[in-house]
Parts: C-alpha cells; sequence; structure tokens
C-alpha cells in the first residue's frame, strides 16, 4: 500500500527573489506472508513446515523552505535553504510458527501427522511459536547558505566564486522485542496433543497456561536481549570553496570541501556492559575538474575527487535481526570506521547535435577502509567489516544517436523519432580482506556487491505532434558476491540476470491526460545465489568464449561464473512479470 501527498508552493518576488515551501507525506507498507516447506537434507524423511506473517508500516515526512537571491549591483548570487524530515518505521507483529512431519508418505497417523516445533524454556530461529515487534524513529534537520559571484579578469578569463555552508542533524530511537511460545512445564505436564493443532489456532487463548490441574498449555518466553534497543546520532558541519575558472578553451571547476563529522551510538550489551560509542573526524575533501573544449562538439575531461563511505547506524548497532526470507541473522559492527575513496577520472565527450552523444572514459577508484558485508564462521551470521583496502578501475562506453543520422535520413520522420542509446561499463575490482579473519585463507577477492560489467540499451519513439512515446530498455549486471566469505564459508555470488522493460505512453487533450502503460521484468528470469565450487578439471571453452570472459570479467575461465553442473545454488527466487497502467491529469 503506497498513499502520498505533496504540496509544494513557490513565490517569485520579481526576477531577482523567490521563495519555495516543499512537502511531501507518504505512508507506504508490505504485508509479506512466507509459506516454505522442505527438507533441510535432500537425504532426509522429516518435512518441516514453515510460516511467516511480516507486516512492515512506513511513515515519511520531509520538508524544505528556501530562497534564492541576487543582487545586481553586486551581481552576488545567494542560495538557502532550511529541511527537516521525520521518519517512524514500526513492525507491529512479525509472527512465526514451524511444524514438523517424521514421514510424511507413511501410513501410521503418528509418523505422518504435522507436530509443531514449540521449545520449552528457549526460543531461537529453529522453533515455531515466534512475536517480534520493533519500532524506529528518526528525525533529520539543517540547512544550507550559498554565495556567488563572477567575475572577469581581462577579455578571455571569466570566473566564477563559490562558497557555502551545510548543517545536518540526524537522531534515531530504535528497540524491538522477541517473544516466543513455549511448553508450560512448571508444577505439571504440557498437553502434547495441543502441537497438532493447526497454524491458525494452535495459539488460541483457551491453550494458554494451566488448562487443568496437572496439566499445562503454552506460554510465553521472553527472548528480548539489551542490545535489541539503540540510541544513535549525528552532527554534520560542512563548509566549501569553489573556483570556476575559464579560459579560452579551458574551464577548470576546483575547489575544497571540510567537513567536520560526529556519530554516537548507545547501546547496551548486558546488565553491566555498555557501548557508549563517540567518533568525531575532520576531513577534506579536494575535488578538480579540467575541461579542454577540443571544438565545439567535442570535450576532453579531467577529474579528480576525494569522497567519503560513512558507516549508517545500522551498520554500527549491535542489535542483530534474522530475515526469515533469505535465512540470514545479520548483526552490527560498533567498530566501523568510515571509508575514503579517491576517483579518477578522464572522458572524452563528443556531441553529433540534436540530443545525440558519444563519450568514452577511464576511471580509477582507490578505498582505504572500504564497508564490506561479509560472512561469520557462525552458520549463517552476516555482519559488516573494514577490509584493508581496495581499488576498482575500468572503461565506460555511452552513446545516444537518432536511427536518421545512423542511416543518413534526417528527412524521415518516422527515423528522426527513434532515438538508440546505449552505456557499457567494464570494471576490474580488487579488495584486500586480509585482515578481516586471520583465518580465512581467502585474502583476496573483488569487492563485495561490485559487478565486472554493467549494461544497458535502450530504443525510443518520440513524437509530440501525435503525442505517442514508446520506449523499450534491457539492462544486464554481471556477476557479483553479495556476502563475503568466511574460513568455513565461500563467498555468496549473484548470478547475472537480463532486465527487458516496456512502456507505452499517450497524451491526449493538449497534453492535459497521459496514460502510461508499464510492462516491466519480460524475462522473469531467476535471480540465482550460489556458491562457487572450484574442481580441477575445468571444461574448455571455445577462443571467442575465452576472449569475451577475459573482456567482461577479467578472467579467460570466467571460473566465478556459475555453472550449473558443479556449483552450490543457496536461495532461488522466481520474479513474476509487473504490468501497471497509470493516468495523469494537470489541471
Amino acid at each position: 500500500v503506497l498513499t502520498s501527498a505533496i504540496a509544494n508552493f513557490s513565490v517569485k518576488f520579481d526576477q531577482n527573489n523567490s521563495l519555495t515551501i516543499k512537502n511531501i507525506l507518504s505512508f507506504n507498507s508490505r504485508d509479506l506472508v512466507v509459506i516454505r516447506q522442505g527438507k533441510e537434507d535432500v537425504t532426509d524423511t522429516p518435512l518441516f513446515d514453515e510460516d511467516i506473517r511480516w507486516f512492515t508500516s512506513n511513515r515519511i515526512y520531509s520538508g524544505q523552505f528556501g530562497g534564492e537571491h541576487y543582487l545586481p549591483s553586486s551581481k552576488i548570487k545567494i542560495g538557502w535553504s532550511a529541511f527537516y524530515s521525520d521518519i517512524t518505521r514500526s513492525i507491529p507483529n512479525l509472527r512465526n510458527n514451524r511444524y514438523f512431519t517424521n514421514d510424511p508418505d507413511s501410513t501410521d497417523p503418528v509418523a505422518s501427522t504435522p507436530n509443531a516445533i514449540i521449545a520449552v524454556n528457549t526460543g531461537g530461529i529453529n522453533y515455531g511459536g515466534g512475536l517480534f515487534f520493533s519500532e524506529l524513529k528518526e528525525n533529520s534537520s539543517g540547512g544550507k547558505f550559498d554565495v556567488s559571484k563572477k567575475f572577469t579578469i581581462g577579455e578571455d578569463f571569466t570566473n566564477e566564486i563559490k562558497t557555502g555552508a551545510f548543517v545536518q542533524s540526524r537522531n534515531r530511537d530504535f528497540f524491538a522485542r522477541q517473544l516466543q511460545y513455549n511448553r508450560l512445564v512448571n508444577n505439571g505436564n504440557f498437553n502434547t496433543s495441543l502441537l497438532t493443532l493447526p497454524n491458525e489456532s494452535i495459539f488460541n487463548v483457551e491453550n494458554m497456561g494451566v488448562l487443568s490441574p496437572g496439566v499445562n498449555g503454552f506460554t510465553l518466553y521472553e527472548l528480548s536481549k539489551f542490545n535489541d534497543a539503540y540510541q544513535a546520532g549525528s552532527q554534520l558541519n560542512a563548509g566549501y570553496l569553489m573556483l570556476d575558472n575559464r579560459y579560452k578553451k579551458f574551464r577548470l571547476v576546483w575547489g575544497v570541501r571540510v567537513e567536520d563529522f560526529t556519530q554516537t551510538l548507545d547501546t547496551r550489551l548486558t546488565e553491566t556492559e555498555y557501548i557508549n560509542s563517540k567518533t568525531n573526524q575532520v576531513d577534506f575533501l579536494p575535488s578538480a575538474n579540467l575541461i579542454f573544449s577540443i571544438s565545439s562538439k567535442k570535450n576532453l575531461r579531467l577529474s579528480y575527487s576525494k569522497t567519503l563511505n560513512r558507516p549508517e547506524f545500522r551498520e554500527l548497532a549491535p542489535f542483530g535481526f534474522y530475515d526469515f526470507t533469505n535465512r540470514y541473522f545479520t548483526q552490527g559492527n560498533p567498530d566501523l570506521v568510515r571509508a575514503t575513496v579517491q576517483n579518477y577520472d578522464i572522458r572524452y565527450e563528443f556531441y553529433p547535435g540534436k540530443g545525440q552523444l558519444f563519450s568514452v572514459s577511464y576511471f580509477l577508484k582507490k578505498f582505504k577502509d572500504p564497508i564490506e558485508i561479509i560472512q561469520q564462521s557462525l552458520n549463517r551470521t552476516l555482519t559488516y567489516g573494514n577490509a584493508n583496502s581496495a581499488r576498482s578501475s575500468g572503461i565506460e562506453i555511452e552513446f545516444r544517436t537518432l536511427l536518421s543520422s545512423i542511416f543518413n535520413a534526417e528527412s524521415m520522420v518516422l527515423l528522426d523519432d527513434l532515438t538508440l542509446f546505449s552505456n557499457l561499463a567494464i570494471i576490474k575490482s580488487n579488495a584486500d580482506v586480509s585482515n578481516i579473519n586471520n583465518a580465512n585463507p581467502e585474502k583476496s577477492r573483488p569487492m563485495q556487491g561490485q559487478s565486472p560489467y554493467v549494461f544497458n540499451a535502450g530504443l525510443q519513439y518520440a513524437n509530440k505532434d501525435n503525442g505517442w512515446i514508446v520506449s523499450t530498455n534491457i539492462n544486464r549486471v554481471g556477476n557479483r558476491i553479495v556476502f563475503g566469505s568466511s574460513e568455513i564459508e565461500p563467498s555468496l555470488w549473484e548470478k547475472a540476470r537480463t532486465f527487458l522493460d516496456v512502456q507505452i505512453a499517450k497524451s491526449l487533450y493538449k497534453n492535459k491526460i497521459e496514460l502510461k502503460l508499464n510492462i516491466q521484468n519480460i524475462l522473469a528470469q531467476d535471480q540465482i545465489f550460489y556458491q562457487n565450487i572450484y574442481t580441477e578439471d575445468v571444461p574448455q571453452s571455445s577462443t571467442i568464449t575465452n576472449l569475451s570472459n577475459l573482456l567482461f570479467t577479467g578472467d579467460p575461465l570466467n571460473e566465478d561464473g556459475y555453472d550449473s553442473k558443479t556449483d552450490d545454488v543457496i536461495l532461488r527466487n522466481k520474479f513474476g512479470r509487473v504490468i501497471s497502467l497509470s493516468m495523469t491529469y494537470n489541471f
């Protein structure tokens, strides 16, 4: 369910002064039901049935008040804004239950009857009867102020200087409570016949507590831990100075941003052990972008910048959460530090005309302390860790052209309305993970989450006269690591998938009405998560296949790729096609 309201207002007092107010309020929710049936091992006879009822509600408000002003006498431009946002995320009652059938094919009613798996004075993910409640509240407020002025030195040297400040304050309060139905065994015997009741009635009120003298039903067991609640906050104070210099065919945009960032986290581990973490860093983030205009249609760009990747509150908090959809337990790491990235880029651009583009670029990124999602030695447990370093580099090719230009037929209206576009990035990455776990034999690997290639292409027909817009898009992302390895678990990979989407839009009544038909994920390929099983007997491939693998993955044998004959499929998701029809009316 998605419900939202938008209210934006603007006032333009004159050509030099204006004010804007922007507001958006959104309510969205997800009602998830998971029904799972299967065996723990293919050789087992017992059958497990598990179901989850998982409702999540989100309320988001975001507001901004700002203005723009121009002082004609001094030619100074001023921009400012203040903002506030408020987020509430609630899981009011996540419920799960689990049944066990000893032998579903047996003629013995005792062996073929499902029994609920209910604990005694304990709990956990291997038992049914679980209840989970959580609520997250977060607000963010701040503002920014920018001043710019243009000036010239001589006839050919034009300049613009910009400076500004930014402040942001975030505060989060999170708590969760975990309960589990248990068998009541104190001062009596548990009535085991209750375990055969169906899921819709097993935990009814009449089955709770003492049922009769010496005969008990179910009770509730408290599973909540001290670290199921935490408070976190951050304060960012930043300022920047930037210069935009133009001299004939050269343009240099350069400057520096200074950030003073403080982050706090307060939680409790045990009865007497607390975490009261407070970190503060001051970072200088320079950037420079040099543009050389080879001609009116061609540019050569050289750029450098230093950027940051800070851990989120959820990645820092030691609170752990079990995701019933993928059966992984995720826990934060309070020892995470922020990552720094050095970015280098060289790019050639060519603009043939009429919305057309061709560009090719080479990029290099050097990471220090990159944050990665990794597996722990505990079964199916995830956490976050800082690798020593990482490096990512590659080339990117992009073009956008009219079909009339390709066929040299500008007079043909149909071809002039067709635009062909594509983008291809080939990326080589490597992360030094030797520091994360000394017992892990894997000391380096591709970066978690980084694909060796990203490809998208499309064809669009757009005609303003008849109001039709038809577009087709295809996207593909290469195999990538979802979770890094541990000493006992190899990395979990996600197999590459191809997405094909189509959109048909029609404008009516002088563009007052617009109809849109969207068909997404037409190919509906399975999402496959797998672990590689490396064998000494590597199948031989053709020279063309080896060259293709070398180009797109950096590995001619594609050993990290998915092999349905040998690799272990850990999880397979089947997605359907999504078809939607919408209508927009413009007053």
